[in-house]
């Protein structure tokens, strides 16, 4: 599950939203293609949106269920990636798509406090 945090803004960023711009030209060959990677803040492609999003929800669904030994693990595993699940949420609040802007926000808010560092809190407060 931490592989899915390298597509937020890190590693994978660049494939995710390659083979969401293959989706918005299917009609083009692939080879002549060309992509500049834009920041995130910057990010308007529907179909990368929805993935963006659907990462996030997946990530949600492990903080709603941290009851759950495997849930609770998968979670101090995201929290303590580098960069860390909360790192990586608030990267995510640069896309310009409220949708986004919105189901990042409320998974922030599933964190549990104790998984959150002084940085984190400080960020918060910043954005308040």
């Amino acid at each position: 599950c931490k592989e899915l945090l390298q597509y937020l803004g890190e590693k994978r960023y660049q494939n995710l939203f390659e083979e969401s711009m293959k989706h918005t030209h299917p009609s083009v060959n692939e080879n002549d293609l060309f992509f500049a990677l834009p920041p995130l803040k910057e990010l308007d492609n529907p179909f990368a949106l929805r993935a963006v999003k659907q990462i996030v929800l997946f990530i949600r669904f492990f903080l709603e269920n941290d009851d759950d030994d495997r849930c609770r693990e998968v979670n101090e595993a995201l929290n303590e990636a580098n960069p860390g699940r909360e790192q990586l949420m608030f990267k995510c609040l640069q896309i310009p798509d409220d949708d986004v802007k919105h189901v990042v926000v409320e998974t922030i808010a599933k964190a549990p406090l104790d998984q959150l560092d002084t940085s984190e809190v400080a960020e918060l407060v910043g954005m308040l």
